[in-house]
């Protein structure tokens, strides 16, 4: 399975994924190999056929599922494949039918449901949810027009700046990428960080486009982008970020404000993608160790880049919401083409479904799964742990830590999701020393960045820079 990539889903490198169960609905469709034919005839068992290609080789047409691992919740479970015949058209979606709670009975439920009965992935009312983002979505429609061509404008000015620099690199694709980001006052610090470390490395954030959700924000950034070494841009929609929260430390993951910021994030790479631009979009808790952009452009990765609409960061959970692809939704690049378009854009119809479920994440990996079969949308979640780590690593993976320490391993990135709120966040930062703002976050020139890391130790359970083992 390791060698058929095409799937795109990044736990199929894993070693627990062996094998597959492959059937063939005619002998047609049944390999050529006439060892495996006598194989079969002779014996009950299940041939095992190690090449997935050899085994693909006579279907034309393949119907791919992913399912549990049959040992891995303890549910005795079946499969049921009902042939239509000929009056019938066949099915692309799963159905879930369980026994839940004191029911003896098998019934259809949403695949998200527990075995006690609970939906995990109910639908939104109309009061408050449905009410509230159709409100926000007509907003969006009446404004469009006028966004689109503000963005525009603020995007070819940089483009023809940057075509003249000779620090602009041309993309080896048709089209520019644009590295798209959100950030409210609350994450302002984050966003900091981000610039102040990228300038001590010596990398170019031009093509880096900011949506800031209030005036303070906005205001900050164009400050920052005076000083010609920075110089990002920044789009403050005032039409439809006005009324978003600010934000502040006490903002944790799923709360309101976080839930909120949502809406931001799906708009800020559909308008871009829009206008025609492939999208580069990342979390303001991100530093980057090289320019990430060549990884994504690079011709000669034809295998990565050039068969994918979208390419996502491993996000590294396991919970069943954000199965099978456990696609990150803060470090993700997206080709401008008409079915990635398409997939934000229904992801904004979903507003009020991300607002029920607290996580824009969880609506985008339904969507991709829905997408994938009903377009052909083609997805691929990366598994390059050792280009693109995050906080799943710093969690859970301190070997891969201590190889970045070293200098062994050489990311592109580094990704502090997997941490509950923004001050927990600084704390990790500083102790993996990837901290290079100084104290007063408030200052609006490039004074307050260090040329080196600040490194402060807080917790002696986690993996650190310098050894912390003093510390609670």
């Amino acid at each position: 399975m390791k060698s058929f990539d095409s799937f795109g889903v990044a736990t199929l490198e894993s070693s627990l994924v062996e094998e597959a169960w492959l059937i063939y609905q005619t002998l047609d469709s049944f390999p050529t190999n006439q060892l495996l034919h006598e194989d079969v005839a002779s014996t009950v068992r299940l041939p095992n056929i190690s090449n997935i290609t050899e085994a693909l080789e006579n279907c034309d047409a393949l119907n791919l599922q992913f399912t549990h691992n049959p040992s891995g919740d303890g549910m005795p479970m079946c499969h049921l494949w009902i042939p239509t015949g000929n009056n019938n058209l066949p099915s692309y979606h799963v159905q879930r039918w369980m026994r839940t709670g004191d029911n003896t009975k098998l019934q259809h439920v949403g695949y998200l449901t527990t075995p006690k009965g609970a939906n995990k992935f109910d639908v939104p009312k109309y009061h408050p949810l449905i009410a509230k983002h159709w409100q926000a979505l007509r907003g969006v429609l009446e404004h469009v027009d006028e966004v689109l061509e503000e963005i525009r404008t603020i995007i070819e000015i940089r483009l023809t700046m940057l075509q003249s620099s000779d620090l602009h690199q041309t993309t080896q694709f048709e089209k520019e990428t644009i590295i798209v980001m959100t950030v409210n006052q609350g994450q302002s610090h984050l966003l900091v960080n981000f610039l102040c470390a990228a300038r001590a490395r010596k990398l170019d954030v031009r093509r880096v486009l900011v949506f800031v959700t209030d005036e303070e924000s906005k205001q900050l950034i164009e400050d920052l982008s005076n000083d010609d070494e920075v110089g990002v841009m920044v789009f403050y929609d005032k039409w439809n970020m006005e009324e978003l929260p600010k934000g502040g430390e006490g903002v944790k993951y799923g709360d309101s404000t976080f839930t909120s910021m949502m809406f931001a994030k799906i708009l800020c790479v559909l308008y871009v993608s829009l206008l025609g631009y492939d999208v580069l979009f990342q979390d303001a808790d991100i530093v980057w160790y090289q320019d990430p952009l060549p990884f994504f452009e690079m011709k000669d990765n034809s295998s990565l880049n050039q068969n994918y609409d979208i390419i996502f960061q491993h996000d590294g959970s396991k919970q069943p919401r954000y199965c099978p692809y456990s696609a990150n939704s803060g470090f993700y690049y997206v080709r401008s083409n008409a079915k990635a378009q398409y997939l934000f854009t229904s992801l904004l119809y979903h507003g009020d479904l991300v607002r029920k479920t607290t996580s824009h994440q969880q609506v985008l990996t339904h969507l991709l799964l829905e997408h994938s079969s009903m377009f052909g949308l083609k997805v691929k979640v990366m598994d390059d742990i050792e280009l693109f780590p995050g906080g799943y690593q710093f969690q859970y993976e301190p070997e891969v830590m201590s190889h970045i320490f070293s200098g062994e391993m050489k990311p592109y990135i580094f990704h502090m999701f997997f941490t509950v709120n923004g001050s927990t966040k600084v704390k990790y930062l500083k102790q993996i020393g990837e901290w290079y703002v100084q104290d007063d976050v408030n200052s609006t020139d490039m004074s307050q960045c260090s040329s080196e890391p600040i490194i402060s130790c807080y917790y002696r359970d986690k993996p650190s820079k310098i050894p912390c083992r003093e510390s609670t």
